[in-house]
């Protein structure tokens, strides 16, 4: 369409495990500057995993959910159930995935792009 997005969709998810999250505040920032909001799924096996999730502060205009296998910060689900059970994927034009403990992500006819 018009603007450039798969069905006229300006939302995007974005799925990160751990270290795999440091890239995407500079995504975060020009997406906003472009319009877009993403929703930041941020996951790792403890708390620990998470030390990058003070990058994203002011940054993400949509949802934030924070998920580690043992419930020591966020939600105690694996990150992919998250992503599940928490995604709007119809409303997403892309799923943006990185991290290990990705492995789940993208099925499901969901688009990913790594």
């Amino acid at each position: 369409d018009a603007t450039g997005h798969p069905s006229g969709a300006r939302r995007v998810a974005i799925v990160a495990g751990g270290i795999g999250a440091a890239p995407f505040p500079l995504l975060l920032r020009a997406l906003a500057e472009n319009g877009i909001v993403a929703d930041f799924f941020f996951g790792g096996r403890t708390a620990a995993d998470l030390v990058l999730a003070a990058r994203f502060e002011g940054l993400v205009c949509g949802a934030t959910f924070l998920a580690t296998n043992a419930g020591s910060a966020g939600a105690r689900w694996f990150l992919p159930d998250v992503f599940a059970a928490r995604a709007d994927t119809a409303a997403s034009a892309r799923v943006l995935a990185l991290g290990e403990c990705l492995r789940g992500i993208g099925g499901g006819g969901v688009p990913q792009a790594c």
